[in-house]
């Protein structure tokens, strides 16, 4: 019978074994041996062994002690070591004496047999041997599914609350029947609980507003009696005092008996809809009560024409009651006939060529021929995507007393319309924006709840909603800084900054989208550009983020060419130019004077192709005129591309930073930094990568930690000079590690490390415990000094 055996990969498979020497070939020639399912091999010395172990796989090895020269066992270590755990078995004319034995055994031989062996006792040694090597394999192979699954898992939560976080949602558990709560870092924040404030044994609907506890209460109660999903909205009362609305949601869970024994669930703060939602309601009563103290009437119809939705006051109009039922028909049997034709053709023209529909027609009183109403009737015509009209609404006037008013109703009109155009633009951008990012967060996020999903699965989920996260972030800083600097609280931080490092950054950062859109990104650098001007080069970003952004955006093919330049200017300070051209859609001429105001876009085919809010320009325009320069279209032809010119005039050094860059400055002299020991926290393997090199460059020594937890531990049991601490970091951010640090009694300079150049930032570093500060990309000379200065070595 033939003998397989099973992989790890759970494939059969005829066992391969090789017999070196006259010996194992002896051997092997056997009947019994040849009929026991092996696939036999053949080799004539150990350098033949050597090369058919580079090529294939044996399951054992009979090597004839013949084969090695005397008493030369470093043969037999060399093909240990190539064949790692296949049986390597020793076959000898007569019986080694032990002290042989023994060296072979330790140089890797497993067993030792002598050429007279019955063949069927080797064959059942080899299968025996072949049965533990299996199974060690496969022991492994589980070992490493299960290591990876368990990498898998961890990996998991960590997007998960890295998602919930950048969704500013808390997360929430209530262990029953004891009532300890636990809450998120996020649900703290929205509850507005200190760092500090003790939550374990808290009654959490102390806080619930008392309008609104009851009704709380009696919904969660519901949910546990139901096993259904508890979702509720109420207002809070935060310990400063502050009332907010918030969305709760969330489940019970229950044990073998049926009781629950634990809560738990999501909740963010909801007070901006909620305060959208009570002045819409109020804005629709107040609308409501004008209308019926105007006489004002509204309308509107599905199309084609069915029937129609009027209010109480176009019935009026008609001569109809307030309960009457009205089609199409009724409209215009109740018109004066001399009008109908007039009104239908207005109707027809106003859909056809989506124009707005304006005119003014009799109505006749049906029991009283000579009752007659002037009614000057306003509407418009909503289409889908494809341009199908869709919906006709509008509003009835009853003109029969007030025609003279009619010069101050047109007027009106137009104010109407234009402050409609405006809201309609802001609405459709922000809905759609906002909306769309949102959804596919809350969405996956709810999909994340199913415990049945796969590890890829909820993988592809989380990276979803991180992708949204990330848009919805960007879209919310843009309409922040749009108000900030149209309500005058915008400040700028003008530090010493290189232009070109600065666009180079920028696109490195866009380099990506543009390859896999197969356009060329490509930088030219004219003569006599500063290399330095005094700006804000986190705005600076910004704007070359936007500008250049849209040009591969909006580039099919071709390419974009960004050109360095000096400009001139009248005070004499440095000046720089920064040129973006691309080949891509262009703008149309009567399109171009629309292009810097806020949430517009050239056309409505631009927002549906291409997506955006319509504020990237608006915004860098704003943020390069607080720079001292501006943004400017400099030429565009629809269909062949667009040229923007970026300006920038160098300023004044903030105090803070004149007074560091003085200090910096101070002294000429080389910093000697040898044999410093520096900690290194960082996450970022290319920043340890780059930090490392400058350090050890300078003969310093450097060690490693990747997250803020692990650089607590290294801090605590090493013995280092300072500490290195980036600000961003998984598992725990640098300001926490910090401040860990110095409550346990680390006194040792730690000087933080972040992307972020605002002050803020700097004052939030040196609050928790830091020394002071490097802000990204690092300044290499800057970095010296300070480790020389920090550590005492200077």
């Amino acid at each position: 019978m033939d003998f397989t055996y099973v992989t790890p990969h759970l494939k059969k498979i005829s066992p391969q074994v090789l017999a070196v020497g006259e010996l194992g070939k002896k051997i092997c020639a056997q009947p019994e041996f040849s009929h026991s399912g092996f696939n036999i091999s053949y080799a004539e010395s150990a350098t033949d062994v050597f090369k058919r172990l580079a090529t294939s796989d044996f399951a054992a090895i009979l090597l004839c002690y013949q084969v090695l020269e005397e008493n030369d066992f470093k043969t037999l270590k060399q093909l240990r070591s190539l064949s790692g755990l296949v049986p390597l078995i020793l076959v000898t004319q007569k019986p080694m004496d032990q002290d042989h034995e023994v060296i072979a055994y330790e140089s890797g031989a497993t067993d030792i047999v002598c050429a007279k062996i019955s063949p069927r006792i080797l064959v059942t040694k080899l299968k025996y041997y072949l049965d533990l090597q299996v199974a060690k394999d496969i022991q492994l192979h589980w070992q490493d599914d299960l290591m990876s699954t368990h990498r898998a898992v961890e990996q998991s939560e960590e997007k998960l609350k890295f998602a919930l976080s950048s969704a500013n949602m808390g997360m929430w558990t209530v262990a029953l029947p004891s009532g300890h709560v636990v809450l998120s870092e996020e649900a703290r924040s929205i509850f507005g609980f200190a760092k500090t404030y003790d939550t374990s044994d808290a009654a959490i609907d102390e806080f619930i507003h008392p309008d609104f506890r009851e009704q709380a209460r009696e919904v969660l109660a519901d949910a546990i009696a139901s096993g259904s999903l508890y979702n509720d909205e109420y207002q809070i009362i935060r310990p400063d005092g502050e009332i907010r609305w918030i969305n709760a949601r969330g489940r019970a869970r229950y044990d073998f008996r049926g009781q629950p024994y634990q809560l738990s669930g999501l909740i963010w703060d909801v007070t901006a809809r909620k305060n959208a939602e009570i002045n819409l309601a109020a804005l629709e009563t107040r609308f409501s009560r004008s209308a019926e103290a105007t006489d004002l009437g509204v309308w509107y119809c599905n199309l084609p024409f069915s029937d129609l939705i009027w209010n109480k006051e176009v019935k009026g109009h008609f001569f109809l009651p307030p309960d009457a039922y009205v089609t199409i028909e009724t409209f215009y049997e109740i018109i004066h006939p001399e009008d109908r034709e007039p009104a239908r053709l207005a109707i027809e023209t106003s859909i056809q060529n989506k124009t707005p529909y304006d005119v003014v027609y009799r109505t006749v009183n049906p029991e009283n021929p000579n009752d007659i109403k002037y009614i000057r009737a306003i509407g418009w015509t909503d289409y889908n995507d494809a341009g199908e009209a869709i919906r006709f609404d509008g509003i009835t006037l009853d003109v029969s007393q007030q025609r003279a008013y009619e010069e101050d109703l047109r007027q009106a009109k137009e104010a109407a319309e234009k402050a409609n155009e405006l809201k309609s633009s802001f609405l459709a951008n922000m809905s759609h924006e906002i909306r769309t990012p949102l959804g596919a967060m809350i969405g996956f996020a709810d999909l994340l709840k199913d415990e049945t999903i796969s590890d890829e699965e909820r993988l592809s989920y989380a990276n979803v909603i991180t992708r949204n996260g990330h848009q919805l972030s960007h879209i919310i800083n843009d309409i922040l800084d749009i108000s900030k600097v149209e309500s005058g609280q915008f400040t700028v931080e003008n530090l010493e900054t290189d232009p070109r490092a600065v666009t180079e950054e920028v696109m490195s950062l866009l380099s990506l989208n543009a390859k896999e859109k197969g356009i060329k990104l490509s930088l030219t650098v004219k003569d006599n550009v500063p290399a330095k001007i005094v700006t804000d080069p986190l705005r600076l970003r910004q704007i070359l983020t936007n500008i250049i952004g849209n040009a591969v955006k909006f580039t099919i093919e071709g390419d974009v060419k960004v050109t360095l330049l000096a400009e001139k200017n009248e005070s004499g300070r440095a000046a720089v130019g920064i040129r973006v051209e691309d080949t891509g859609e262009g703008i149309a001429l009567e399109d171009q004077k629309k292009l810097f105001q806020v949430f517009c876009q050239a056309d409505n085919s631009v927002t549906r192709k291409f997506g955006g809010t319509g504020l990237g320009l608006a915004l860098s325009r704003k943020l390069a005129r607080a720079l001292n320069g501006d943004v400017v279209l400099e030429k565009s032809v629809k269909g062949k591309g667009s040229s923007f010119l970026i300006t920038l005039t160098s300023g004044t050094l903030s105090r803070n930073t004149a007074e560091e860059s003085a200090r910096k400055n101070e002294s000429g002299m080389a910093t000697d930094i040898s044999g410093v020991r520096v900690l290194l926290v960082e996450d970022t393997p290319d920043n340890q990568e780059l930090i490392s090199k400058v350090l050890t460059e300078q003969n310093a020594t450097v060690d490693l930690a990747s997250d803020g937890m692990l650089g607590i531990e290294k801090a605590l049991q090493g013995n280092y000079d300072l500490v290195l601490m980036d600000l961003q970091m998984p598992v725990m951010d640098g300001y926490t590690a910090t401040q860990k640090l110095r409550e346990r009694g680390f006194e040792k300079p730690i000087i933080a490390l972040s992307a972020h150049a605002m002050n803020e930032v700097r004052l939030e570093c040196l609050n928790v415990g830091c020394d002071d500060y490097l802000t990204k990309p690092i300044d290499f000379d800057q970095l010296i000094k300070f480790v020389g200065q920090y550590s005492g070595k200077n």
